[in-house]
């Protein structure tokens, strides 16, 4: 059996939306764009409570984190096998074994990781206006070591929990040498500066065949204004009831208007050493671009 999973990793509010809507306008046949509420690329979300009871055999409603983590493996390989097609698996989970030591995600079923990593200043304040919660809150998510997120939420209940872990855990695992998945990585905000190369990369490393034509069509219509307006037209799926518009802002340094010195420092005291490698600056300057070459780890720091 071929590879045949994609899976988007990006810790939430990374930009992992935005990477599914331009797959699926890429993806689409005909000339219109993909509506925002049929972005799922026929696969959707890797931790959805159906495919886990589907391929275990088990109601997932009946079994600990650890039982869900020990089944994780094999439902994914049996998905796989049963899947023709590439599986585009949106992922907000950190990567990680369970207690047999496999991995969650079988390297053996895995085509290709696309891993978005944001500023964690602009991550906070995107988390707090999803999520209806104070900055504080927003922080305090971030930095804690190990975080499942609650599955008995809203539009979560169809999937189950999922280990954000921390920020620095989260892109952290994804980014280690220890596991060899094939893995391409970008940062939101060089995907902000030139989508066309940036996206031109995530998709031919997802095995997407596209012409610059095409690119730039899938482009235009994922603008985040058509998105935005979108919304304000009929709503979104994945909006949280609680929340502000989950197309909110579309761009970087937002955090400069409303995150405090304190929770800036609270950032930067766990976050920092991350941070630095990633390119990200303590003012929330980007300190180097991305050269956006088609090696393992795309996200070369390049001084």
């Amino acid at each position: 059996m071929s590879p045949n999973f994609v899976i988007l990793a990006s810790y939430p509010k990374s930009g992992n939306t935005w990477l599914r809507v331009l797959l699926a306008n890429l993806l689409k046949l005909g000339p219109d764009p993909v509506p925002i509420n049929a972005i799922e690329l026929g696969r959707g979300y890797g931790s959805r409570r159906e495919k886990f009871d589907h391929y275990s055999g088990w109601k997932a409603s009946d079994l600990s984190d650890d039982e869900l983590d020990f089944l994780w493996p094999d439902v994914n390989r049996r998905w796989a096998a049963e899947s023709p097609d590439t599986l585009f698996l949106k992922s907000h989970a950190m990567l990680y074994r369970n207690l047999l030591g496999e991995w969650i995600f079988p390297p053996e079923i895995v085509k290709a990781v696309l891993h978005l990593a944001r500023h964690p200043f602009d991550v906070a304040v995107s988390l707090a206006n999803h999520y209806g919660c104070s900055l504080e809150e927003a922080v305090d998510s971030m930095l804690t070591p190990g975080r499942i997120a609650a599955a008995q939420v809203e539009r979560q209940k169809p999937n189950l929990p999922e280990r954000y872990g921390s920020w620095s855990e989260f892109n952290q695992t994804w980014l280690a040498l220890e596991h060899d998945y094939p893995l391409t990585s970008l940062r939101y905000e060089d995907l902000l500066a030139d989508p066309q190369k940036g996206f031109a990369l995530l998709a031919r490393a997802a095995g997407v065949a596209f012409t610059p034509q095409k690119l730039t069509q899938a482009i235009d219509q994922s603008r985040f204004d058509r998105l935005q307006a979108a919304e304000a037209e009929l709503g979104f799926r994945e909006r949280l009831q609680r929340s502000g518009p989950f197309f909110r802002a579309g761009r970087s340094g937002t955090w400069r208007e409303v995150l405090s010195p304190v929770l800036r420092g609270r950032l930067l005291e766990s976050c920092g050493a991350l941070m630095r490698t990633l390119g990200y600056g303590e003012d929330g300057e980007i300190l180097h671009r991305s050269d956006f070459s088609d090696s393992r780890r795309s996200m070369t720091i390049a001084g």
